[in-house]
């Protein structure tokens, strides 16, 4: 319902400002299973985000279930340099949701910051098992790889971040062997 929808963008945006630190709201918050464009513009413009004063980027992923993610972003402390989308499909199977790859700097009072690469994904869930589903997962962590090696041959020390729900644990190979990340 109405009341519903407005209660719900209410709780969410009161749990984002508490992630702030000294009465500040974040930077940057990366968003994951977000419906369209209308639920983050409200998120931001009818909720008590407003006076924050975040703007957002946002994915038209194929995903037949109209799953995308955002970022939402203070332009008072990142200055947006370059959006897009990385269209993983899975080959045989139906659309899966688009990585979104943000670059920009942090602004801050000395100085402009390096460059950051955001990469923010949901990668395809577990539902028909594990094993039957890590190789789509492992498609799309590939995808993301790729791009961010195209980013070390232009960049000498590319600064990145990747971001979101990997449907997977911390020593799975869609982190390990796909990303290259290595666990803490």
């Amino acid at each position: 319902t109405p009341r519903r929808y407005r209660h719900k963008l209410n709780e969410v945006a009161k749990t984002l400002l508490a992630l702030g630190h000294d009465g500040e709201a974040p930077a940057l918050v990366g968003l994951c299973e977000v419906e369209n464009d209308t639920v983050i513009h409200a998120l931001t413009r009818q909720s008590p985000l407003r006076n924050v004063g975040y703007r957002y980027v946002i994915t038209s992923s194929a995903d037949v279930r109209g799953i995308n993610i955002a970022l939402l972003y203070r332009p008072d402390c990142f200055r947006l340099l370059s959006v897009r989308t990385i269209r993983a499909n899975l080959p045989g199977q139906r659309p899966t949701r688009d990585v979104l790859h943000v670059s920009g700097t942090f602004i801050t009072p000395s100085a402009t910051s390096d460059t950051l690469d955001l990469f923010m994904l949901h990668l395809p869930s577990r539902m028909g098992g594990t094993h039957e589903t890590t190789p789509y997962r492992l498609h799309v962590a590939q995808a993301v790889r790729t791009a961010i090696d195209s980013l070390s041959h232009v960049r000498r020390r590319p600064n990145l971040l990747v971001m979101g729900d990997f449907n997977e644990t911390a020593k799975g190979p869609v982190l390990t062997q796909a990303l290259q990340a290595r666990p803490l």
